[in-house]
């Protein structure tokens, strides 16, 4: 075997290092809880941060007189700030583990929406928004993975799908009680109320239901794990030969592992240090998640006003915006059913491709049928991509690290998430349609999975 230089110290910190093989599964209890209070810390997270300004928006228009663009702004700012902080916030979960950080981060969503009901000026309005995106980077969809994968790897799978499945209900369940809060008390006083629920409730189930520190309750063991650690120090130190340049000439060491029916180290030491601008594979992933994701957000967004604008009825375009809803939890039950089967790469690709190919059927000339073929595809695929995501990530990397590597990646779609919307309504603006709009974002799904790299393992 080749002589490498050692490994940087920073990338085999002690509370980075693989559980040792004799440690001892805690009870499923416990594992269930963790995911629980996992699951129900996103539920509130979107439902508080992301779809209560739907409602709250037209009653601060008409108190405030903002326009629409600045009252949305809000929202752009703080997921713009959630993401430059992703890959900082998924290291501190890697190394002190999820209870304090998360716990924190719920105390910073409510403090900013408790900033957001006293808005009277525009600078304490966003200033509102750069707290409660401090606090979303700890109580979203990357924390919450991250924490799973920390806590639990070796039920990280069943973790991630759960944690999935609450989040897509979150805007189901939430939006109909904000709106009775805002008709009842007023959206200062339903906003106030949101926090104080948030606080009492998230709060204490976070201090209570995920471990100290880094804990880990179902260590991850597999074959060869006993070397795993030298392996994959080998592999991130090499002659100058990063991950993705191992990936590709299959030689079936570390984190680019080629061969469908390997089995996993149980991480790489190295996956913390990971940089795009050393290792090309992960520079795919972003790119792919750059053209992936823009259309996922946008469409989300557009599509009631898109199917308005192509000559369909309100209501009509109102149902296919709810069906988007319900396709996108049916297509994270199919990720929990197919992924151990076919693996996440092709089904994070198939995602990609149920997107683009579901966007583009509007585009003929037909009846109203495609509109419903669309809006399924588009669902289901947009649902599988968010739970299949952190699964390939895993299955690439590893799981030791995994919270900054994710965090990278989950930087550019929280770009993609904040921007894309108002991307789409310039160029429709521009265009005076969303023929090319809907075309662009159809071609950038396809061209997604295109250039997702391959090299997952199926586990």
């Amino acid at each position: 075997m080749p002589c490498y230089p050692p490994a940087p110290l920073h990338a085999v910190r002690e509370s980075d290092a693989r559980p040792r093989p004799e440690g001892q599964d805690a009870p499923a209890a416990r594992v269930h809880l963790l995911t629980g209070a996992l699951a129900i810390t996103v539920f509130f997270g979107f439902g508080l941060l992301v779809f209560a300004i739907a409602i709250v928006l037209p009653e601060m228009m008409a108190e405030l007189g903002w326009s629409n663009g600045a009252v949305s702004m809000g929202l752009t700012i703080g997921l713009l700030s959630a993401g430059f902080a992703a890959p900082a916030a998924g290291a501190i979960i890697d190394r002190f583990g999820g209870r304090i950080p998360m716990a924190i981060g719920t105390v910073a969503t409510s403090t900013g929406i408790t900033l957001w009901s006293l808005v009277t000026t525009y600078p304490m309005y966003i200033a509102s928004w750069l707290v409660m995106g401090a606090g979303m980077t700890f109580v979203l969809y990357e924390a919450a993975f991250t924490a799973m994968v920390r806590h639990a790897p070796a039920r990280r799978r069943q973790g991630l799908l759960v944690i999935s499945f609450l989040g897509a209900v979150s805007s189901t369940a939430f939006m109909p009680v904000i709106e009775l809060l805002v008709r009842a008390n007023g959206w200062r006083q339903a906003l106030l109320v949101l926090a104080i629920v948030n606080l009492i409730v998230v709060t204490p189930l976070i201090l209570f239901a995920i471990p100290h520190g880094g804990t880990v309750l179902t260590p991850e063991r597999a074959a060869g794990d006993a070397e795993g650690l030298q392996v994959s120090t080998e592999f991130r130190s090499g002659d100058g030969q990063d991950s993705g340049a191992l990936a590709s000439t299959g030689s079936g060491r570390g984190p680019g592992l080629t061969d469908p029916h390997a089995t996993p180290r149980g991480g790489s030491a190295g996956s913390a240090d990971v940089s795009m601008l050393r290792d090309r594979v992960l520079r795919r992933i972003g790119f792919a998640t750059l053209l992936g994701d823009a259309p996922v957000y946008a469409v989300s967004v557009h599509i009631v006003a898109y199917l308005i604008v192509t000559g369909r009825s309100t209501a009509f375009a109102a149902t296919m915006g709810a069906l988007v809803g319900v396709a996108k939890l049916a297509g994270r039950v199919g990720v929990g059913l197919l992924v151990r089967r076919v693996g996440s790469y092709r089904l994070f690709v198939s995602a990609y491709l149920l997107v683009g190919v579901g966007l583009s059927l509007p585009l003929l000339p037909v009846d109203t049928s495609l509109d419903i073929v669309m809006a399924l595809a588009f669902g289901v695929g947009a649902g599988a991509q968010t739970v299949t995501r952190p699964m390939y990530v895993t299955d690439l990397y590893g799981t030791v690290g995994f919270g900054r590597t994710f965090g990278r990646i989950s930087r550019i779609g929280r770009f993609s998430m904040a921007l894309a919307p108002g991307l789409v309504g310039v160029l429709v603006t521009l265009t005076g349609g969303y023929s090319i709009a809907w075309t662009a974002m159809a071609i950038g799904s396809l061209l997604a999975a295109r250039t997702l790299p391959r090299g997952a393992r199926t586990m």
